[in-house]
């Protein structure tokens, strides 16, 4: 058989083929003069057409070509971003400030200027706000009190030049940059899932909630009441509402236990600052001992979890707040488009898991458990426990 050579190759190494089986290529100025010479009439039509067919493809490659990405803005040596944490009463403040901390411990820049309130108070918070103004921050983080931000402060967050991101709900008189909140919803909805199993041995139940507080304590219980009814299948039996200017949070315990000694679990879903292990043990509330599950997972918690007081514990690592809203406040500097929300997931958290909670939590905040539970009594002991 003949060897034929194949002109698609290399002209320095050329490859046999057998003959028969090989396709000659030729470029486009041989085909059209073999074209030529053997069809003077159609060549020209048919190379017209080529040449309509290359230009096609030429536009066509530009159309799909896609801009070269715009330049991002770069902050500046001496940049920094202004963050405003929680008072030292918060549960959520030692969280806040070392997750801070430890976010401007692993980068060089920007930097990070802290501070904190003394109360969620508007006269508390207004001082810190144009403070940080004056400074002229490159963005702002600013986590926001239970009561939200009044209409001062809102007006002097409207000034700011740079990003504000938001921790927390974002309130109806401000339009941030962006937020970062725990999932507080999805929490409770796998509070109430989880009751058969965090209590297998319950019955019945009982709730208290916040929900006419505002929209997401609202979202809090529809979700609980929801997935408490599919999954857990637990007789919910009473269900106080608790208000910040109504009774303690044990007295309306006491008022259901009184009517359902023998409820098998009692589930508390309300946000800050309503903590029913805060306050004091009496008689109408001793049963509330081992029974009770909590939204809110924070290392001030930890020990009533160890101990028995409290049957399971559902929340979030908190740190991390800290550390997205600044991952997100640089981000939305260096071009980021504005609008992202971020959640935190929450967690079960059972006296088994405990360990390994309070483990990741505190690696968030470049610190260790014990550290974080010290911080936690000593504010207890200050007087900053919820109602």
């Amino acid at each position: 058989m003949r060897p034929v050579l194949s002109m698609a190759d290399s002209a320095d190494r050329p490859t046999l083929y057998p003959a028969g089986r090989v396709s000659v290529a030729y470029d486009g100025h041989g085909l059209a003069d073999g074209l030529r010479r053997k069809c003077p009439q159609r060549a020209s039509i048919i190379v017209g057409r080529m040449a309509l067919m290359v230009i096609g493809l030429c536009l066509a490659a530009g159309c799909e070509r896609k801009p070269p990405p715009a330049p991002q803005a770069r902050l500046p040596h001496d940049a920094h971003i202004a963050f405003i944490g929680r008072p030292a009463g918060s549960p959520q403040a030692a969280a806040l400030e070392l997750g801070a901390r430890a976010f401007a411990e692993r980068r060089a820049l920007p930097r990070v200027r802290f501070s904190r309130p003394a109360s969620d108070t508007p006269e508390a918070l207004g001082p810190l706000i144009d403070d940080a103004l004056r400074a002229e921050p490159a963005a702002a983080v600013i986590a926001i009190p239970p009561g939200g931000l009044s209409a001062d402060d809102a007006a002097r967050l409207a000034r700011l030049s740079g990003p504000l991101v938001i921790i927390g709900p974002v309130p109806d008189n401000i339009t941030p940059s962006g937020s970062v909140d725990v999932d507080w919803a999805e929490g409770a909805a796998l509070l109430g899932g989880s009751l058969a199993q965090i209590a297998p041995d319950a019955r019945s139940a009982l709730l208290l909630h916040d929900r006419g507080r505002d929209a997401a304590a609202a979202g809090r219980y529809e979700r609980f009441i929801e997935h408490q009814r599919v999954r857990a299948g637990l007789r919910l039996l009473d269900q106080r509402e608790w208000r910040t200017a109504g009774p303690a949070a044990s007295e309306l315990i006491g008022e259901m236990l009184t009517t359902f000694p023998n409820a098998g679990v009692i589930a508390a879903i309300t946000g800050e600052p309503c903590d029913p292990l805060a306050a004091p043990e009496s008689a109408a509330v001793a049963g509330v001992r081992g029974r009770v599950a909590l939204l809110g997972a924070h290392p001030r918690r930890w020990r009533p979890l160890r101990e028995g007081a409290a049957l399971a514990l559902v929340g979030a690592i908190e740190p991390r707040l800290a550390t997205e809203a600044l991952d997100l406040a640089i981000g939305l500097c260096n071009g980021r488009p504005a609008g992202e929300r971020r959640l935190i997931p929450c967690e079960l958290v059972t006296r088994a898991a405990l360990d390994d909670f309070a483990r990741r939590y505190a690696e968030a905040a470049g610190a260790l458990p014990a550290e974080l539970e010290a911080i936690a009594e000593s504010a207890v002991s200050d007087g900053a426990g919820g109602s």
